[in-house]
């Protein structure tokens, strides 16, 4: 994926005889027509991967003139299939949006955001999820109530239990509807109709010791996968011999270590 001025492209690449990566298809995935009000220099941009040949690419275009992070934004998906673009979808925010990650699976697609804040790391921000379903129409909103966590899994001032679980910034989602969000500190996992009822505190509350960082989380039906980064003797010297150590960490889907 590259971005330009006015568009997108998306770079399909392709195995040649011996191995080589070449490229076998670009598909430009323009701005939307009317960014009045909106930057276009600035656009936040993600992109995942549906079903096959298959893809979701999210735009956030902050407002003209705001110099924060997050921003009112003009957000739009589109989704490509087969080098061509079947849907665009618009909407336009009227509070701080930080787009953060976007994930599809069979049906649907879904975007993470940070909602509400100037600054998306901060206390004031929420952590959202928007719905659009593979026809392209968006069908459903719900904020990820981070604040019940953070008063039944950390203790101390609403700073220091922010701290242990900071706002969401990755997610993944598979054909069944299970749901796994994360950042560096914290992994959560569930369903919409369940609710995202299973969390993982790598540093936990009020706790001498700093493991470290969550670097990639992965998750397959039951089996949910985490590397990192620690100074700590939780984790294995790195092979290339630097001052961290690296850590691997096999859980089941409801969190527990296996």
């Amino acid at each position: 994926m590259k971005l330009s001025p006015t568009e997108v492209n998306i770079y399909e690449a392709g195995q040649a005889y011996g191995g080589d990566n070449t490229v076998k298809r670009v598909t430009p995935v323009l701005f939307p027509q009317d960014l009045t009000g909106f930057d276009p220099q600035k656009a936040a941009v993600d992109f995942t991967v549906g079903e096959t040949n298959t893809f979701y690419v999210a735009m956030a275009f902050p407002a003209t003139g705001c110099a924060d992070t997050a921003c009112p934004s003009l957000i739009n998906v589109q989704q490509v299939k087969d080098g061509k673009v079947q849907w665009s979808r618009v909407w336009k925010t009227e509070e701080p949006v930080k787009l953060r990650q976007i994930t599809a699976n069979k049906g649907e697609v879904i975007l993470l955001t940070n909602n509400g804040a100037a600054n998306p790391d901060s206390i004031e921000a929420q952590s959202q999820m928007t719905w659009v379903s593979d026809a392209g129409d968006v069908f459903l909103r719900a904020r990820v109530p981070l604040e019940l966590w953070r008063r039944d899994w950390a203790k101390g001032t609403p700073e220091q239990q922010y701290a242990v679980i900071p706002n969401l910034k990755y997610i993944q989602s598979d054909d069944s509807g299970r749901l796994l969000l994360s950042n560096h500190n914290v992994i959560m996992t569930g369903t919409f109709s369940e609710g995202i009822s299973n969390i993982y505190l790598l540093d936990e509350a009020n706790s001498s010791i700093d493991r470290g960082d969550f670097s990639d989380v992965k998750f397959n039906g039951e089996y949910v996968y985490a590397a990192g980064t620690t100074r700590t003797n939780f984790g294995n010297p790195d092979p290339t011999g630097g001052n961290t150590k690296l850590f691997f960490l096999p859980l089941d889907f409801q969190l527990n270590e296996r």
